[in-house]
């Protein structure tokens, strides 16, 4: 039987009470007094598509379905995120897409207000055409071709579903389904193999083990796992990434966290993760996350000392 529905709130708590809908749960951890602007949520046949306009928050997206395994889109219009899924760590910035296998928990970290569309649907809706997309998480190209026609489509559509009739939103959908199918065939080839991503997952570990040493760079990655620095490099551009900017961006990560949960000086955190030189620490760090280290630190210390943290749970359980 096809069912069609598009809910939408401007209140979390609303938006809680009515997720029911969905067969996911969902997590919502934040450190800002409004940490939900506003959201929809469009649940077409087996697909959901979900809107919504956050701050910066961590949390966690879980398929409840145990019977039934999902493939998710992620598409955000504004800010940056850092998501993880099945071992992997990806960065997500404005205008970019990640596609994964949603078999288990996934979890997240905004680092800015983002606006961001999540597209769930069921595993066997691909796995004939794709058969072998098991265990992955990345990104594709939305910033030009068929890719920067999808990512403004989904956009387009999804502004457009609330104020259609249930049979319309079913055609829409159906018809979009087909292309956004077409789009991830064509794409096939540029998906990691499983080997790929298994040592893609490996690297990303002995990374975050070793973030503090300042000597830890491609070469000594590739001695470790005895492999050239270009395999190296191709395993990170297969997620959209280089491998200094994956080890920047991790670093800068890591810093945000311990300006905002430590008592050490900018300085003293730059030297922690390995940026020798504190005014280049500044600088990256004001170009990622828009603010210098001492601003972020005193926005965050002050807010932390006056508001409780919000926690919201979102259970999207059928």
């Amino acid at each position: 039987m096809r069912k069609s529905l598009s809910l939408e709130f401007t209140d979390p708590q609303e938006y809680i009470e009515n997720l029911d809908h969905v067969n996911f749960s969902y997590s919502l951890f934040s450190e800002e007094e409004v940490a939900m602007h506003y959201s929809r949520i469009h649940v077409v046949n087996d697909l959901v598509m979900t809107f919504s306009d956050h701050e910066e928050s961590t949390g966690f997206f879980t398929n409840e379905r145990r019977d039934q395994k999902y493939f998710g889109l992620r598409f955000i219009r504004s800010g940056q995120e850092c998501h993880s899924f099945n071992y992997q760590s990806i960065f997500l910035d404005k205008d970019e897409c990640l596609f994964f296998d949603l078999s288990g928990k996934g979890g997240y970290q905004r680092l800015s207000r983002v606006e961001g569309i999540n597209l769930l649907f069921p595993y066997k809706m691909l796995a004939a055409k794709l058969p072998n997309m098991e265990d992955f998480c990345m990104k594709l190209n939305c910033r030009q071709g068929l890719g920067k026609i999808m990512f403004d489509y989904t956009f387009s559509i999804e502004e457009q579903l609330s104020g259609l009739s249930e049979d319309d939103r079913v055609l829409i959908i159906d018809n979009y389904l087909e292309v956004l199918c077409q789009w991830l065939i064509q794409s096939e080839d540029k998906f990691p193999n499983r080997h790929n991503t298994k040592v893609f997952a490996q690297i990303q570990d002995y990374i975050s083990h070793h973030l503090s040493n300042e000597t830890l760079n491609l070469s000594l990655v590739a001695t470790e796992f005895n492999l050239s620095q270009r395999s190296i490099q191709k395993l990170f551009e297969e997620q959209g990434l280089t491998f200094s900017k994956y080890l920047t961006n991790e670093r800068l990560r890591h810093a945000a966290q311990d300006l905002v949960n430590s008592h050490l000086t900018v300085t003293e955190i730059a030297l922690k993760w390995a940026f020798c030189d504190t005014s280049y620490f500044c600088r990256k760090f004001k170009i990622k996350f828009g603010r210098t280290p001492s601003i972020y630190m005193k926005e965050y210390r002050s807010s932390l000392c006056g508001e409780s943290i919000q926690r919201i749970s979102c259970p999207l359980k059928k």
